[in-house]
């Protein structure tokens, strides 16, 4: 059988009080197979005893207990024997034990039972991909790839297990890092302010400055966006400050921002060097 206790504050102490009552819950779809007895007897270690039915609703309990014995905090524990054909799982939280009861349906019919796994995908408190849901014998392996997210690296590349009960497993999807590198260059090719980079988390806002340049005026003075799954790299031109194109750019003042969303790679490229003002569809 399993046996577990809560480890809420103020529940693991026992001994303390002076009741203790029992639950005793079915799992065995309403008895199905009429394999549940009719009562239990579940006793104390002290020495007292409680019958459970359902007349009582499968509940009891025992009151007044003394807290000391000869002096020491006496220790109160349920004692339940096992039932033929079902499987038993004690919990405590604080003065209350639940002996639970769950049918081994293959010992009853012979018949191997199936059980459901499911499989959640979360990037945060959001669901980052469709709920993996699969049936399997009892007994049966199971080994569930974790789906591809760009730019996020699962904690569980692959669920591997073996299914014994109704099972529910939970993949964390933790946001990789990537680089933004931008370029500063002169009409002719040549650089202008040397060479940015900077490293951001996927889904991360950017917001990079272009730097001035004396003597010329660049194409733009921010490059904005949000960081998907892979490298990005730019290229900021300069004009002469002279020059006709230079005379209609905005003033490094003005609103000149080139806003790139960059949550999916287009097209599935891989990384490429984008200048201001090209575009993807």
């Amino acid at each position: 059988f399993h046996w577990s206790r809560s480890s809420a504050p103020g529940n693991n102490h026992r001994g303390r009080g002076t009741g203790r009552q029992i639950k005793v819950v079915w799992e065995d779809e309403d008895n199905k197979y009429e394999a549940r007895p009719e009562n239990l007897t579940i006793s104390l270690n002290a020495g007292q005893s409680v019958t459970v039915s359902s007349e009582n609703e499968w509940s009891a309990s025992v009151v007044d207990l003394p807290v000391y014995v000869d002096g020491t905090r006496y220790d109160y524990e349920w004692v339940a024997a096992e039932i033929q054909s079902y499987d038993l799982e004690i919990t405590i939280e604080g003065n209350l034990t639940t002996f639970k009861y769950t049918i081994l349906t293959e010992e009853v019919t012979g018949e191997v039972p199936k059980y459901k796994l499911k499989v959640r995908y979360w990037i945060g408190e959001k669901k980052a991909a469709p709920t993996f849901t699969g049936i399997y014998e009892k007994g049966g392996k199971y080994n569930v790839k974790s789906p591809s997210i760009s730019g996020y690296t699962p904690d569980k590349v692959r669920v591997k297990g073996t299914i014994k009960r109704k099972t529910t497993v939970n993949v964390y999807y933790k946001a990789q890092t990537h680089k933004v590198t931008v370029h500063f260059r002169l009409p002719d090719g040549r650089d202008a302010a040397g060479v940015y980079t900077e490293e951001f988390s996927t889904d991360e806002r950017f917001n990079i400055a272009v730097p001035a340049v004396s003597g010329y005026v660049p194409q733009q003075t921010q490059i904005s966006g949000r960081m998907g799954g892979r490298n990005l790299e730019y290229v900021v031109y300069y004009e002469p400050a002279s020059s006709p194109a230079a005379a209609a750019q905005p003033s490094p003042s003005g609103q000149s921002t080139v806003e790139i969303e960059e949550y999916e790679t287009p097209l599935g490229l891989g990384n490429v060097t984008v200048n201001a003002g090209d575009c993807f569809e």
